[in-house]
């Protein structure tokens, strides 16, 4: 980990390695809106896997909670794995077009938005 002392300000940078493989599974609501009529359609979210290398930095302050701000970004595109299935029914990435059409947008279009340069930062 490297230590920086820029003025009165420390920060803290570190690139690690990010790897979840334990299957989460979660359920989401998905609204749709047809006209005037919303429709809810509950997704789940199941195997849900990724892999890359995950750019860190903390900025420190001298009281508690020590950290006054955490910025993340992935050095590069993350290998993301997932199953979406539509009330329980079925899987949507067994549907040929579908599945290209949701695979590049929810593991390379999307994932690409928090990519270098590209960061999220937090204040505390």
């Amino acid at each position: 980990m490297n230590l920086y002392l820029l003025g009165m300000l420390r920060t803290s940078r570190r690139v690690n390695d990010l790897q979840y493989t334990g299957g989460a599974r979660t359920l989401l609501s998905l609204s749709l809106k047809f006209g005037i009529i919303p429709i809810v359609v509950p997704v789940g979210v199941r195997d849900f896997d990724i892999d890359g290398e995950l750019w860190v930095k903390l900025r420190l302050i001298p009281t508690e909670p020590w950290v006054g701000a955490a910025s993340w970004a992935f050095v590069s595109l993350p290998k993301i794995k997932f199953e979406l299935s539509p009330f329980r029914l079925f899987n949507l990435m067994a549907i040929p077009v579908l599945s290209m059409f949701l695979t590049k947008l929810l593991t390379v279009d999307l994932p690409r938005l928090f990519v270098r340069p590209n960061k999220i930062v937090l204040d505390f």
